[in-house]
Parts: structure tokens; sequence; C-alpha cells
């Protein structure tokens, strides 16, 4: 399960978890939790305005996350605050629901924590850095009037360069295979903002504001290009020197994934040996069948 995919699942289940009727003795821990986790995911939208948007709450569309330092120092401490206020939580006070709302909510904080302090894909995947889907899905999302979701996309553009910048700063010891990755990606970028210009110039916006809407445009589409000539020249350089990251995570960072994404009493290890395992019983199966035929 990927980390959007896991995102996506605790909050559907924090909505199960809301909806279900409270046991009367445990009624005021299990609103207690309730509001906890209300003020969690209100928190989270603030703090990570692509997952609102994803999550459909529009009026975060404006905003856009620079992934600087500052930006990953802010969403480590928000994970480590969030993850002592919920473990300090009482599975036993609490329903079914909100046990599973619980032990979800845990586990993603977890995963973030992990994601920024081990991990730390920031540093080795330039393909990790691409603003084109939250300004398409804006784009092509009728939930406002299109004058209104223009006007959010031009302030979203306007951190398109500094997001850039952020992303450059960022990039350590890359891997050639995510490196050219990025560089596939780039022209899909370009053609969205080229979307979004005709979009504009089409639209009922003032022209005062068009004008602001195309420089904004103009601005992201050189921090775009600038980005793809940085990764151009670095994977030359990783293919001419030969010092590019393995593209494989490593037996340690890959078991503590397989912990974090996949609910398992097995090791990645074991549900590996079980696999190749099954392959072969397969295979004396598949031999014998073959020969009665």
């Amino acid at each position: 399960m990927n980390p959007r995919q896991r995102f996506l699942a605790f909050t559907l289940a924090l909505g199960m978890g809301f909806l279900a009727a409270a046991a009367p003795a445990r009624a005021a821990n299990n609103a207690q939790f309730d509001r906890l986790s209300h003020q969690f995911i209100e928190a989270l939208w603030r703090q990570d305005p692509e997952a609102a948007v994803a999550a459909g709450r529009y009026e975060f569309a404006p905003q856009i996350s620079i992934p600087d330092a500052a930006g990953r120092a802010r969403a480590l401490a928000f994970a480590e605050q969030w993850l002592l206020r919920f473990e300090a939580q009482d599975p036993t006070h609490l329903s079914p629901h909100q046990r599973t709302d619980l032990g979800l909510l845990i586990n993603k904080l977890r995963a973030d924590r992990w994601a920024l302090t081990e991990l730390r894909e920031w540093e080795w995947n330039p393909a990790a850095y691409n603003v084109a889907g939250t300004l398409d899905v804006v784009l092509a999302t009728d939930y406002a009037p299109p004058s209104q979701r223009l006007r959010a996309l031009s302030l979203r553009l306007k951190g398109v360069p500094a997001y850039y910048r952020a992303a450059q700063a960022s990039i350590g010891q890359p891997t050639l295979e995510h490196t050219e990755l990025a560089l596939a990606q780039a022209p899909g970028v370009l053609s969205v903002l080229d979307d979004l210009a005709r979009a504009a110039e089409g639209s009922a916006l003032k022209a005062n504001e068009k004008r602001l809407f195309a420089q904004r445009v103009d601005e992201a589409r050189t921090a775009v290009q600038g980005y793809q000539r940085f990764l151009a020249d670095r994977a030359e350089t990783l293919r001419r020197d030969g010092q590019a990251r393995s593209f494989r995570l490593g037996a340690k960072l890959y078991e503590a994934k397989f912990a974090l994404d996949i609910q398992s009493a097995h090791s990645a290890e074991q549900v590996y040996r079980k696999a190749l395992a099954s392959r072969e019983e397969l295979l004396v199966r598949m031999d014998g069948l073959a020969t009665g035929l």
C-alpha cells in the first residue's frame, strides 16, 4: 500500500468511526476521541494542503508546500506532536471502530516520521518533485466557478519557483532511474502549465488578473525548465562517474517499509520465502498435470 492509499484508508476508517454509535458506558471517551481525531484531520489539511485537495478540501488549493528543510522540520514536529497525543489514548476505553481508527492514525504518523528521518526520499528521488498533479486537479474539478478556481491557481503558481529551488537544494545523491523518470515527467508538467495559460486567457478574469496569471505561468515554466536542466546535468554526471545511489532500498529499509505498509504477522523476508515455497509447489503440480495430459 503506497502512502496515498494508506492515507485514504485511514481517512475512510475515521469517517466510519464518526458514524458508529458509541457504547453508553464509553460515550464520553468516544466523544473525546472523535473531537481529537477531527482536530487532527483539520490540522493535517493545514500542514499538507496537497493532501487536503486530494481529499476534496479545495479551500486549500491556493497553498503550496515548499519542500525545503524548514518544511520537513515542521512536518516532523507535526508527526511527533500528534503521535504523542494518540499514543497516550487508552484503546480499552474506545469503541471497536475507534480502536481501528487509533491504530491507523498511529501507523500513519509513524510512517510519516520514518519517511522523513530514515527513508529520506526527498534527497534521492527527483521524481517526487512535481507540481502538475494538484494544479491539474484544481483546474479540472468543477468545485467552484472557473474564475474562482483560476484565482486559486494563480496563488498556487506564485509558489512554484520557490518549490523547484527547494527541490534542487534538497537533492543529494539521487538514483539515476529516478532522475531519468523526473526528466521524462517534465514535459507533462509544462503541458499542464500550457493548459492553465489557455484556460485563463479564455476565462472571465479581469484583464489585470489575466496579465498576472500569465506572468506567474511564465515564471513557473522557467522554474520547471531550470529543473529540467539541473536534472539533465545531474543525470550526465551520474552516468559518467557511476556514483548514483542504487534504486533498491536494501533489506533494512525495505523491511521497515513493509512493516508500516503491510499489516502482517510476517516479515518481508518470511513472506518472500513463503512465496518461493508456494511457487515450487505450484510448479510440481503443473508438472504432474502436464504429464497426465
